[in-house]
């Protein structure tokens, strides 16, 4: 199905794309599928020019795909299919989760033995500067590895998780991330390099957050390995920075990219997002 919109690139490849001139409160769920259907192919795609309420942005969701529920135990907003990611506090309580002031490089809740494909992020109140989302292609990152590395890696599964090992990478580079027992997850197998459905190409999955070690190597070897792809992630070749404008909603493929906030909001300034995860 074709959409009544505009659209933009947004970058000089096919990486993320921009619509504009749609009113997402009364997308039926074709319209949800076509959205749906251009992020798989653009990996990042903007709706731009929305005013909708947490309401409005589930139900947009639930058009298109079934709703992944808020991940962790305890959850600072009412409702329970959303995540507010927000240095704002109400009343001397945490409105929601302000996310890390550093770089950490992640696919949505690929620790999960099933992880979403994709994640829908709205602009309520952005900052005057600061509180980007930098975006990896990972399907053009796996087609710039050196062929050696595609061929020592290739069927290869990595161990995936979020706990203790995650923590410790954070502390080792000067960062305090304390991660609740409660919330912490068993480890699960997925592959180094992942099939992207949509394409048939392969996408780089192994990422600086979750992933603590190559399944079957030993541990100098493996973060050998790892620690060259994280860093062939982080080429600016392969990355997208979106600055928010207020209504925008994000939606980006699990599958084929990779993410981070720039952790660079001013003292002061307030960003408030809301995150619901398709899967």
């Amino acid at each position: 199905m074709k959409l009544r919109c505009e659209t933009e690139p947004l970058t000089s490849s096919e990486f993320g794309l921009r619509v504009n001139g749609l009113d997402l409160r009364v997308a039926d769920q074709d319209d949800a599928q076509a959205l749906i259907d251009l992020a798989a192919t653009h990996q990042v795609l903007v709706v731009s020019g929305q005013q909708l309420t947490p309401q409005e942005q589930i139900d947009f969701c639930g058009k298109a795909g079934t709703i992944y529920p808020h991940p962790l135990k305890k959850n600072t907003c009412q409702w329970p299919e959303m995540t507010y990611v927000t240095n704002v506090a109400e009343n001397g309580k945490a409105r929601g989760y302000p996310g890390p002031g550093f770089h950490i490089w992640h696919s949505d809740m690929c620790y999960e033995s099933t992880p979403p494909r994709f994640t829908t992020f709205y602009a309520e109140r952005v900052p005057e500067e600061g509180g980007d989302t930098l975006f990896c292609d990972t399907l053009a990152a796996y087609d710039g590895l050196p062929a050696e590395i595609k061929e020592a890696l290739e069927g290869k599964q990595a161990v995936f998780g979020f706990s203790q090992k995650l923590m410790e990478r954070c502390q080792a580079r000067g960062h305090m991330l304390q991660i609740d027992p409660e919330d912490q997850r068993p480890d699960t197998l997925h592959p180094v390099f992942r099939p992207h459905p949509p394409t048939g190409r392969k996408a780089v999955y192994a990422n600086w957050t979750h992933t603590d070690a190559i399944d079957g190597m030993s541990q100098e070897q493996s973060d050998q390995y790892l620690n060259t792809i994280f860093a062939h992630c982080e080429d600016p070749a392969y990355i997208y920075a979106h600055s928010y404008r207020e209504g925008d909603l994000v939606i980006w493929d699990n599958r084929a990219t990779l993410h981070t906030g720039d952790g660079a909001v001013p003292e002061g300034q307030a960003r408030i997002m809301r995150r619901v995860v398709i899967n």
